[in-house]
């Protein structure tokens, strides 16, 4: 039975920059109703039943013409269904709170700030404001920055700015040639049309949630970015005014997973992001086969996707939100109450700030930002700090972390969904076996047995020693868990390298009952390339107690290399 799918639905991309501070920057749009009245190009999403990998393809026709296209495409045996690619569109910027416009932005009992980003003392989401604080800062200083990541941002209006490196990028969209050019001032369109308006028309959207995400720290110049060493792969899937086609996206997904396009040959294959951030929902009412076809493609390569709920106070229930497998983010403000505008419900898996977010936007202005569009940037910044440490982890495995890590919002959230809380970064790396600390043991003949070394590799000491060879003796502490469970035997562990360090994901190599400081020749220090280490003072059996806060410690390799004497 052949299928005729209409869906002429306008999607919100979910915020634009609001400025509420003297000098900031709000951006100005070309009016919706203006850009209506011209005549659009409408695509149409063709499923045909003789397709194997990818079923689908797009025809492109004038609005005037869908219905006598439609009819065509319908009459071939092969097709089995046509339907109209949903409009993805920019939004009005969502009513914030007049409290949030003029609130003092270095709160009582806010840390000092570290960077000397002009804008860093304004960016509350670093900061505790009246008990409420996502710990983003002290969450990164637990990974190694030099583990460079690569956010894909699916969204329009980029620019070059300082504060953002784009690794590569690509436009999808519909108003300029398909190809590489994605930025707004190399489309001859956009660029064209602002000089003869004699103003800046277009949308800068995504330059800001590539900032908020990736902003280079400590240059004097515009904010710190959550996610530091990170670089931005750009999908522009919406025209310069912030308009475009649902089926965008599918193809930017497509295309920052590393996968062909089918619908855009002429895209080069890329290698794959570590998390793709998308701030546009739609009011279509599900997620459209293509559409979660892509989604899918993405999981299966362990790429999470992460999105905005949508800034319309209502259930979190239209676009991609609906799909499975996505991230879905809501917005509070920043002493923890909802915000007023944001979408919730079940699909929503965790919130994060999104009210008065310190940006930077074209031209290296600072500005300020409202709506779930920039709550979503935090969490995939925050998601691919903790891959920098722990890159095996499957969407599922993050979707399932976030249940737990989360705290409450207050009291006006009550009875509205928001996933698992207001997400605290610290939680998240604790869920995802990052390890606080990696301090949990040193090789034996370091330290205080230095000055024993030269003896105990002596020959005739290696002699009695028989197997035991003092080069390969590792001193296990359990005293920097000062919180754990003494009763419970010290055990050492082994994961796969990458993998979250916990007991429960790798093999025990030892365990002594009634002692916290002992020596262990289980580690292999040549296979500290392929295993991470650690100690655990916890109910291995049943992992309940286990915890990176309290019982387990990572062992840093490099404190476990021999003594230059051993090699001789």
């Amino acid at each position: 039975m052949k299928t005729l799918l209409i869906m002429g639905i306008s999607a919100t991309l979910l915020t634009s920059v609001s400025a509420f501070a003297q000098n900031d920057v709000a951006d100005s749009f070309e009016p919706a109703e203006q850009r209506h009245e011209q005549e659009r190009t409408v695509t149409l999403i063709v499923e045909h039943d003789n397709a194997s990998d990818y079923p689908w393809t797009k025809v492109r026709v004038p609005s005037s013409q869908v219905d006598a296209k439609t009819n065509e495409l319908l009459r071939d045996p092969s097709v089995i269904s046509v339907e109209r690619a949903p409009e993805i569109s920019r939004p009005k910027p969502p009513t914030v709170d007049a409290r949030a416009s003029v609130m003092p932005m270095m709160a009582s009992g806010s840390a000092v700030p570290t960077f000397n980003d002009p804008g860093f003392p304004d960016q509350r989401i670093y900061q505790n404001i009246n008990g409420h604080d996502m710990r983003l800062l002290e969450a990164a200083e637990r990974v190694d920055d030099a583990n460079a990541m690569r956010i894909g941002v699916l969204d329009s209006g980029f620019s070059r700015i300082q504060d953002v490196t784009y690794e590569t990028g690509y436009n999808f969209a519909g108003d300029a040639p398909i190809g590489p050019a994605f930025l707004l001032e190399d489309i001859a369109y956009c660029s064209d049309q602002e000089a003869s308006a004699g103003s800046t028309l277009f949308y800068r959207h995504g330059t800001v949630v590539s900032a908020v995400a990736t902003a280079s720290a400590n240059n004097y110049s515009g904010i710190a970015g959550v996610s530091q060493n990170a670089t931005v792969v750009a999908g522009r899937v919406m025209d310069c005014s912030g308009y475009g086609q649902l089926d965008a996206i599918a193809d930017g997904i497509l295309w920052q997973i590393g996968a062909g396009v089918p619908s855009a040959p002429g895209a080069p294959v890329i290698d794959p992001v570590d998390v793709i951030n998308i701030s546009i929902s739609s009011t279509a009412p599900e997620c459209p086969s293509y559409l979660q076809s892509a989604v899918d493609a993405a999981t299966q390569k362990g790429i999470p996707i992460v999105v905005a709920a949508g800034n319309d106070s209502y259930r979190a229930d239209r676009g991609i939100a609906m799909c499975d497998g996505v991230i879905t983010v809501a917005a509070t403000t920043h002493d923890g109450d909802l915000a007023s505008f944001t979408n919730t419900g079940p699909n929503v898996d965790i919130a994060a700030t999104g009210e008065t977010i310190r940006a930077v936007t074209v031209n290296d202005r600072l500005t300020y930002a409202s709506g779930t569009s920039f709550a979503s940037p935090i969490m995939a910044a925050v998601i691919a700090n903790t891959q920098k440490r722990v890159d095996n982890a499957s969407p599922a495995d993050i979707i399932d972390a976030l249940t737990r890590s989360g705290t409450p919002a207050n009291n006006n959230a009550t009875g509205f969904g928001l996933g698992g809380g207001i997400i605290d970064a610290m939680i998240l790396m604790d869920e995802m076996g990052v390890p606080r600390d990696i301090v949990a043991a040193v090789n034996g003949l370091s330290g205080e047995r230095e000055q024993y070394k030269q003896a105990l590799i002596h020959p005739s000491a290696q002699a009695f020693l028989g197997s035991k060879n003092p080069c390969d003796m590792v001193e296990v502490d359990a005293r920097t868990m000062p919180n754990a469970d003494k009763s419970q035997a010290v055990s050492v562990f082994r994961v796969a390298k990458g993998t979250p360090l916990l007991p429960q994901n790798g093999n025990i190599i030892d365990s002594v009952s009634g002692q916290e400081r002992f020596f262990t020749d289980a580690i292999t220090t040549s296979e500290a390339s392929a295993y991470d280490y650690g100690v655990a003072q916890c109910d291995i059996a049943t992992g309940a107690d286990c915890s990176q806060k309290d019982s387990i410690r990572g062992i840093d390799s490099e404190s476990l290399i021999a003594s230059t004497d051993c090699s001789i």
